[in-house]
């Protein structure tokens, strides 16, 4: 299935599926994005809803695709219980799996639009906000009315860069950069310690090169008092103070918690 056939497929699941109470959508995962080794065409398609209520979202979706849903439909068609223990704790996203569509396979969370500003803006959680420091397919884009969405994603690559950086040494490649930005997120997953493809975030910079330029690219400028490109290499700035600046521009959740690793071993 090629992009185009791949984005009329998505329109065609977020019409015929699901009500109008959705702010956005992305699609995201190997069935969208190359990886090598990786069949898009066999892969399950990932798609985040974004909901301004989840409650009305369930008490709508409930209706239309009762079997959508698990055990939980028993618990009631309110759309309450599910906001309550799902969408009220943790990442906020609740998922159906394994749901037959026209010839394919997807598998569908639903998150609050609160939430996904939540991480997207403090990395509460690294969770949605680590998908999208990768390329997603934006199936139902963010309303140019809504500026914290926006704002928010912009927000989250330039922490991603930050981030990254702080990793690096002083020179290193632009595949490396890429490459770091996805560990980002995945060093954090419990599958490493199990049976995730440790060499994932290669194999997804290597096959989707040119996406993560156009993702990062218009952010460069910003940072271009920190690193700059010359002879083939990124050059980066490691002094103390910037370091201590990158740092210090990080979300606050992430300062919190290196502080509170750091601070006893320094008094003690």
């Amino acid at each position: 299935m090629n992009d185009n056939k791949t984005h009329d497929f998505l329109q065609r699941v977020i019409g015929e599926k699901f009500s109008s109470n959705i702010c956005c959508a992305f699609a995201y995962g190997s069935a969208f994005m190359k990886q090598a080794g990786c069949n898009p065409n066999q892969n399950v398609i990932d798609l985040i809803l974004v909901v301004n209520d989840p409650v009305i979202f369930h008490q709508i979706n409930l209706s239309k695709n009762y079997n959508d849903y698990s055990f939980v439909k028993y618990f009631g068609t309110s759309g309450s219980w599910l906001n309550k223990w799902f969408h009220c704790t943790s990442a906020g996203v609740y998922y159906n799996p394994f749901i037959f569509f026209d010839g394919r396979y997807i598998k569908y969370g639903v998150v609050s639009k609160e939430k996904l500003i939540q991480d997207l803006y403090q990395w509460a959680y690294l969770y949605l906000a680590g998908r999208l420091h990768k390329p997603v397919k934006w199936v139902v884009p963010a309303s140019n009315d809504d500026s914290k969405i926006s704002t928010g994603l912009n927000l989250n690559f330039e922490n991603a860069i930050r981030a990254a950086l702080l990793f690096l040494p002083d020179s290193f490649t632009e595949e490396t950069f890429y490459r770091k930005i996805c560990d980002l997120s995945y060093n954090g997953d419990i599958r490493t310690w199990f049976n995730i493809d440790r060499s994932k975030s290669k194999k997804i910079v290597n096959n989707n090169f040119e996406q993560f330029q156009k993702l990062y690219h218009p952010f460069f400028e910003k940072f271009s008092h920190v690193f700059h490109f010359s002879n083939g290499k990124f050059l980066q700035d490691n002094s103390n103070q910037q370091v201590t600046n990158l740092f210090n521009g990080l979300p606050s959740s992430i300062q919190l918690a290196v502080n509170r690793l750091i601070l006893p071993k320094i008094g003690s």
